[in-house]
């Protein structure tokens, strides 16, 4: 599968800065689909993508996938992570890129999925060594209502991957967008970011449904909760 995203990432790295170029080797921002090993079996479901922070490469997505949502009989918790976790996997959706892996997570004690009360501890991150792409990178500031965002992901009815929304609400807790697409189809989408105008990370999303005048809402983990657990 061809990376659309790259001619909208070319654009975009001319003009901003020649500093992202220097990134990987110059390919474009990819979608990985992770696979989880523990000691009880393999959690495939999802998408991932990969930061840079401190001149070290993170790979990110969402801790709920590591349990029933990824064919598991549990779901595991971030305190359950040191005892069960051998190996994560990334598998790049577009053609051309290498496949990541990682013996190595980050340890995050109060990782759990999404709930009604709070998003921010839906979070799975691991340090991978190598990257033949360009990572993104996290936002200065968090969105404000009002604000457009796009949710970057492979939807199963679109041959499109950046999926345009409209800030509904943001706090530390949780981040909600309406999706100018009604008919969207978020399946396989838990873990993809969601990104600013300038093509930054503000979010994770984790879950989407459907608003009383039948728009489509998306809820992701805020990207403050990045910053927060990166070493």
């Amino acid at each position: 599968m061809k990376n659309p995203f790259f001619s909208i990432f070319v654009v975009v790295s001319i003009l901003l800065s020649s500093v992202a170029l220097a990134e990987g080797d110059g390919k474009a921002p990819v979608l990985y689909r992770p696979t989880f090993e523990v000691s009880d079996g393999v959690a495939s479901a999802g998408t991932a993508f990969v930061i840079k922070h401190d001149k070290k490469y993170y790979a990110v997505s969402a801790q709920h996938l590591i349990g029933t949502a990824g064919g598991l009989k549990k779901d595991y918790l971030g305190k359950d992570m040191a005892n069960v976790f051998k190996k994560v996997t990334y598998d790049p959706v577009y053609s051309g890129y290498k496949t990541l892996s990682s013996t190595s997570f980050v340890p995050i004690e109060n990782a759990a999925p999404l709930s009604d009360k709070t998003t921010k501890h839906d979070i799975f991150i691991s340090q991978v060594d190598t990257l033949d792409s360009t990572p993104l990178t996290l936002a200065e500031n968090s969105p404000k209502v009002g604000d457009r965002v796009m949710l970057y992901a492979v939807v199963a009815n679109s041959d499109e991957v950046m999926h345009s929304a409209t800030v509904a609400r943001v706090n530390e807790d949780e981040f909600a967008y309406i999706f100018d697409d009604k008919n969207i189809n978020l399946r396989a989408t838990s873990g993809a970011p969601v990104i600013n105008s300038k093509y930054q990370v503000v979010g994770i999303n984790l879950a989407g449904g459907e608003t009383n005048d039948g728009k489509v809402v998306g809820w992701a983990n805020p990207h403050i909760s990045i910053l927060k657990y990166l070493p």
